[in-house]
C-alpha cells in the first residue's frame, strides 16, 4: 500500500504474486495496468518451473547412500519437508 498526497491508501498489485491470490483474465491484467494498479513492468506471466524428479531422486538417494542422513524420515525433516513427498520424489524418479 501506497499513501497518496492526500493520505489515501492506493493499493498496488504485486505482478509477480497475483496469480496466487486472484484468479484474473488478460483484459483484467491490462485494466489494471492502465489504472496504474499495476506496473506494466512488472507485469509477466507466471510460469510454473517443472521439478526434476529424476536428479532430485538422485540427491536424495546419494544422501541416504553417503550416510548424511540415515532413512527417509530423517532427510526429510533435514530439507523441511514431508515424509510423503520424499517417498513420491523417489518413487517418480526411478520410474520411466
Amino acid at each position: 500500500m501506497i499513501n497518496n498526497d492526500n493520505g489515501a491508501k492506493h493499493i498496488v498489485i504485486d505482478s509477480n504474486r497475483y496469480s496466487y491470490f486472484l484468479d484474473l483474465k488478460e483484459s483484467d491484467v491490462e485494466t489494471l495496468k492502465q489504472a496504474g494498479l499495476m506496473e506494466s513492468s512488472l507485469a509477466k506471466t507466471n510460469v510454473k518451473s517443472r521439478i526434476n524428479y529424476s536428479a532430485l531422486a538422485a540427491e536424495y538417494k546419494y544422501k541416504i547412500e553417503s550416510g548424511e542422513c540415515s532413512n527417509r524420515a530423517e532427510l526429510a525433516r533435514s530439507i523441511g519437508v514431508s515424509r510423503a513427498w520424499v517417498t513420491k520424489v523417489m518413487r517418480r524418479g526411478t520410474s520411466k
